[in-house]
């Protein structure tokens, strides 16, 4: 399973010398269970689509691709809020407002312009620096947290296209079967879960910290049961809040071993099904 949040603007100031010792000092992440046990990690170009195949797709093991996008033009080029303003400012997305994780106001997904989006939420999140946990939850109390999540981007703008390389070699010979975007000011989320299929998380810019739980320790993150048709109807979400860990409600998260990593841009992470 798989839980990330943004310590920084998912688009606008870069990330530079965010490590992972630095983001859990600055958010305070105090409370917890064992020490920093970071994801195996490499630079991109050191290893081959087949080596990366055999050592990481067929072994479900998950892996850290430094500079793996690097040379994409995106990666600089969308660090400009200005540009999604002047050239897509009129085309409408779906922008989730609060956060799932909230009990009691939950999430509502609300459409609206590009334009809008960075000039109300993406250029007011990329004044600050940083957005420790404290600031969060203040943010998100006063509605200033947005995310454009999962969303068929470059099916909506093609030209988006030109920007990012969408065969990477290390997909393989079909290449991705689907590909989404997410773009969000600092404060965002996504809660634990899993996916059945592999994925390929791409940072363009600003920072991502991202925590996996192998399936043996399923049984200590409280995995949602199936059905309905609300937050955990797939079967596929924890009840777990790993940003904020409530021990007296989840003990056995105590003795739950996870793995940790701050993306920068042009990192990839390789997240296995499951």
């Amino acid at each position: 399973m798989s839980s990330s949040s943004s310590p920084g603007p998912l688009v606008g100031r870069g990330g530079d010398g965010w490590d992972l010792q630095y983001v859990l000092h600055r958010e305070g992440r105090v409370d917890r269970n064992c020490d920093p046990c970071p994801i195996q990690e490499t630079n991109a170009a050191t290893i081959s689509p087949e080596e990366f195949r055999e050592r990481h797709i067929v072994t479900s093991e998950a892996l850290v691709l430094r500079s793996f996008a690097a040379g994409w033009t995106a990666v600089g080029k969308w660090c400009d809020l200005e540009f999604f303003i002047e050239e897509f400012g009129h085309r409408t997305v779906p922008v989730e407002m609060g956060s799932m994780m909230d009990a009691k106001d939950g999430m509502k997904e609300k459409m609206i312009t590009i334009g809008d989006f960075v000039r109300d939420f993406l250029i007011p999140s990329d004044e600050r620096d940083y957005w420790p946990l404290s600031i969060q939850q203040t943010e998100l109390a006063l509605g200033r947290v947005a995310y454009l999540a999962q969303h068929p981007l470059f099916d909506q703008i093609p030209a988006l296209l030109d920007d990012v390389v969408a065969t990477p070699a290390h997909c393989g010979q079909d290449g991705p079967t689907r590909i989404n975007v997410w773009i969000g000011t600092g404060g965002t989320r996504t809660p634990l879960h899993f996916d059945s299929y592999d994925n390929l998380l791409v940072q363009i810019a600003g920072a991502k910290y991202v925590r996996l739980y192998d399936s043996d320790q399923t049984d200590k993150i409280y995995p949602l049961r199936g059905g309905g048709s609300g937050t955990g109807a797939q079967g596929n979400m924890s009840s777990l809040n790993c940003e904020v860990e409530d021990y007296d409600k989840h003990p056995a998260a105590r003795d739950a071993v996870f793995k940790e990593v701050v993306l920068l841009p042009g990192d990839c992470l390789f997240i296995p099904a499951g």
